[in-house]
């Protein structure tokens, strides 16, 4: 099951030059929490409504002139869309965050991938190992869940 199956290709952007107010008012407009950053027309990086909070408070910065670029993460971590959602769920573990760029062959970022996604898709493969141990009574054997086999192999390297 390859990440990409999963990823959420639609992006909020701004600008790198916008100011921190500007970045936190659209995250809140649009009820998101993450903005992809773009700088002389090139993705820069990816901004988290975290980031926003915690780096504008502890460097003392003004939300109303203080860049979005000023505190954007530019080492953001990519998973290559072809890649398992066991991977992409090692990857979040192991650098501790909740959401992954992921890019195609070409390098382009196509898309994000949050905990939440993960947490949902998880969701809804028990949902469907529930229903079908029960359509099958207690007697039948008990189909495998790709996504259980999956993240039951997440330990493995990446």
């Amino acid at each position: 099951m390859a990440i990409g199956d999963y990823v959420r290709r639609e992006l909020a952007s701004i600008d790198a030059s916008a100011s921190i107010r500007v970045a936190a008012s659209q995250m809140a407009e649009q009820s998101i929490g993450c903005l992809m950053v773009n700088e002389g027309g090139r993705f820069a990086g990816i901004v988290t409504d975290r980031d926003v909070a915690l780096r504008t408070i502890r460097d003392s910065l003004d939300p109303n002139t203080a860049s979005i670029g000023s505190i954007t993460e530019r080492d953001a971590i990519v998973i290559h869309e072809g890649r398992p959602v066991r991977v992409a769920v090692a990857l979040m573990k192991s650098h501790g965050v909740r959401r992954l760029l992921v890019g195609n062959k070409q390098g382009d970022i196509v898309g994000l991938v949050t905990w939440d996604d993960l947490v949902g898709l998880i969701a809804r493969e028990l949902s469907e190992i529930a229903g079908t141990i029960a359509a099958q009574g207690p007697h039948l054997p008990v189909p495998p869940s790709r996504a259980v086999i999956e993240l039951a192999h997440e330990g493995e390297s990446v």
